[in-house]
């Protein structure tokens, strides 16, 4: 689970979840909330027999929410399709209220 806290409340913010592990294991992460979305270490280049190839890039989302709370949270699992492990590589997140939803 990922919780971001110290939010403020009614505030317009974005979330970016970059995963991509280059360990040669192809593995589906999902990611579970309001709405949800799978991400993909091997970012479309999965071969059909073999490990990931160089070259893959793994895969990010950006999402946007009104935090409603001054905590707000996302469950990642490993993907019903597959995977070996569910990881994440890194989490941004920024407050956009200011920007009009612009970034």
């Amino acid at each position: 689970m990922v919780k971001f806290s110290k939010l403020k409340i009614g505030h317009l913010y974005e979330v970016q979840v970059w995963f991509f592990v280059q360990d040669h294991e192809h593995s589906l992460t999902k990611l579970s909330g309001k709405n949800s979305v799978t991400l993909d270490n091997a970012a479309g280049k999965l071969p059909p027999d073999g490990p990931i190839p160089p070259g893959a890039y793994g895969n990010f989302v950006l999402g946007t929410f009104k935090a409603t709370s001054s905590t707000e949270q996302f469950v990642y699992s490993i993907d019903d399709s597959g995977g070996q492990y569910a990881a994440i590589s890194s989490v941004a997140l920024r407050d956009i209220t200011d920007s009009g939803g612009k970034h």
